[in-house]
């Protein structure tokens, strides 16, 4: 039909041959316009769809991680209860065996005391027998006064005084035997 107008008109106008080929492009350009709006409609829809779904899809794994991170952070606060719980009960575990042999130390060391109390030290025991061997000479000594105020001084004193540094002797070596052998000498 557009080529009989066409040929009509080429005998009569040209303008009019020429206002259906712009009228046909227009169109032509219109439709080509159309469908590649429709087209990109419908690929925007489809782009919408898949966003959509990948949105979605997106907030329910979030959704999921959520909770399973919600889980594990009350397993890690149970966990570090337990974990605080055995580990109070090993100090106090712990804190009662030091007790218990700081006690043990401190009846050691009582009963240490106590023994230390009961034996002699070697000062003590070299005090004790300087003090006896000064009485021992305060006690004699009027005896060996008496003795030298006898007339005969000469060998009977000298005789009675080797008799008393004798028995001095005798009573010190007697004393330090006894200690010896009861065990306050070491």
């Amino acid at each position: 039909m557009a080529d009989e107008k066409v040929s009509q008109a080429n005998l009569l106008d040209p303008t009019v041959n020429v206002k259906d080929i712009v009228e046909t492009a227009t169109k032509r350009q219109d439709d080509l316009r159309n469908a590649e709006s429709k087209r990109l409609d419908e690929k925007i829809e489809a782009s919408d769809d898949k966003y959509q779904i990948q949105f979605n899809g997106a907030k329910e794994a979030v959704g999921i991680a959520l909770i399973a991170q919600e889980k594990a952070v009350a397993a890690a606060l149970d966990g570090t209860r337990e974990a605080i719980n055995k580990a109070e009960a090993t100090t106090d575990k712990r804190f009662d065996l030091l007790s218990e042999k700081i006690d043990g130390i401190g009846d050691v060391i009582n009963k240490s005391t106590g023994a230390q109390g009961i034996y002699v030290t070697h000062d003590d025991l070299n005090i004790a027998i300087d003090k006896l061997q000064t009485n021992i000479q305060a006690t004699l000594q009027p005896v060996v006064a008496f003795m030298n105020s006898q007339t005969g001084k000469g060998e009977g004193s000298q005789g009675s005084w080797m008799y008393l540094v004798q028995g001095i002797g005798i009573i010190s070596a007697l004393v330090m035997i006894f200690l010896a052998l009861s065990g306050h000498i070491h």
